[in-house]
């Protein structure tokens, strides 16, 4: 850290000019439905990871590696784990974090988890943002059938984003569902 103060840092950070509104809504989408963050005090920086599954979605987080990529400047660090069906996707950037805190809402409690009570932080966007959002979400927390298209999270307010979003666009049957798993210590899920 302090290194860092007085020599400037080794490595190069990202660039965010995310100047197309779809790109920035799929960004948020995702990681809305599969990131994650913290602050590593041992190397005094922000840790962002979007995490997904290696047996099925493996194809897709190298395609949204080589996204990031040009988006940003810099690629993320691709991580495959064979034990427990994870691949991940890390940037360090106080900047991306930074970012997705000027459109995204979470509060972290003792009881809650990111995924609890992330949301938008505004209803207003741009047609091209709310298509790129509903896809990142579904990329992420998604599921699409010939029958019907679903989303799920333990987040009621942005299942209510999305629902606004589908709304806007023009699609007319949808809801949101609730269900409490009998298990314990399970949270409530939402659908739409």
């Amino acid at each position: 850290y302090h290194y860092r103060k007085i020599k400037e840092k080794k490595y190069s950070d990202i660039r965010i000019e995310l100047a197309d509104a779809e790109a920035k809504g799929e960004l948020l989408g995702v990681f809305a439905g599969d990131g994650t963050f913290f602050f590593n005090k041992k190397i005094y920086c922000y840790v962002i990871k979007f995490f997904f599954n290696s047996k099925t979605e493996l194809e897709y987080a190298k395609e949204l590696a080589r996204f990031f990529g040009r988006e940003f400047g810099k690629e993320p660090h691709l991580r495959v784990e064979k034990k427990g069906g994870i691949v991940s996707l890390t940037y360090m950037s106080k900047r991306l974090y930074n970012f997705l805190k000027e459109y995204l809402f979470w509060r972290i409690t003792d009881r809650l988890k990111k995924s609890h009570t992330v949301r938008l932080k505004e209803k207003r966007h741009s047609k091209k943002f709310k298509v790129g959002f509903l896809r990142g979400c579904l990329d992420s927390d998604g599921y699409l059938s010939k029958k019907k298209i679903s989303f799920a999270s333990t987040s009621r307010e942005l299942m209510k984003n999305i629902e606004w979003f589908l709304h806007e666009l023009g699609f007319k049957r949808h809801r949101i569902l609730e269900y409490q798993d009998k298990r314990p210590n399970r949270a409530k899920m939402y659908y739409v």
